[in-house]
């Protein structure tokens, strides 16, 4: 099992990292999802077997957010982190 911390951009509400919970969590290989509104993040644990941060990333951005899964553009994006 892998566990990762993940910047998530665009959620403006609680209906927002609800929907991205959901998301995740009915996705095959992951365990267990915490979603901070606040944080703008997403903690994924999951099984790096079944499921990869891209395929993740698929899926949110799809929804109409951003999941940050590289370390290039999280540096580049950290100064905005809490930007809607």
């Amino acid at each position: 099992m892998e566990k990762k911390i993940l910047p998530v951009m665009g959620m403006a509400c609680a209906a927002c990292s609800a929907n991205v919970e959901r998301k995740l969590k009915m996705m095959d290989g992951v365990k267990s999802v915490a979603v901070s509104l606040p944080g703008r993040t997403a903690m994924v644990e999951y099984d790096e077997r079944v499921v990869t941060p891209k395929d993740m990333k698929r899926i949110i951005d799809g929804a109409g957010y951003l999941l940050i899964i590289d370390d290039e553009t999280r540096r580049r994006l950290q100064p905005h982190c809490f930007l809607i």
